[in-house]
């Protein structure tokens, strides 16, 4: 029991500079911790709005190169990134490869079907 006009006492006092000092080092602990959003990025609250665009290539491939850094504002028609061709080439050889084994053997271009009709 707490007696009237005593006071909280050496202990009470004591008791409660130790609890202080806690609060103060966990205080300074947390702000002193490594922050959770790594260097180069920001942190915060608020409303973030964006420009979603689409990005379209004329011609189907695996992108070899990103030309532009993250983050760069780039313009219309500016190169973003490269395609790698060896795809690409492959198909263009593949497509290729009768006419050459027509050429290799020695036989003739083979003609349109209305070119055959026409002749006769």
């Amino acid at each position: 029991m707490i007696m009237a006009g005593r006071g909280i006492g050496w202990r009470g006092f004591g008791l409660l500079a130790l609890v202080l000092l806690a609060a103060m080092g966990g205080y300074i602990w947390w702000q002193g911790r490594e922050p959770a959003v790594p260097s180069g990025f920001a942190g915060g609250n608020g409303r973030l709005e964006a420009t979603e665009v689409d990005v379209a290539t004329k011609i189907a491939g695996r992108v070899a190169e990103l030309l532009p850094r993250e983050g760069a504002q780039v313009k219309r028609g500016e190169r973003v990134a490269r395609i790698d061709m060896a795809d690409v080439e492959a198909q263009r050889l593949q497509a290729l490869a009768p006419r050459w084994r027509r050429r290799s053997r020695g036989s003739p271009k083979p003609r349109p079907a209305w070119r055959w009709h026409a002749a006769t």
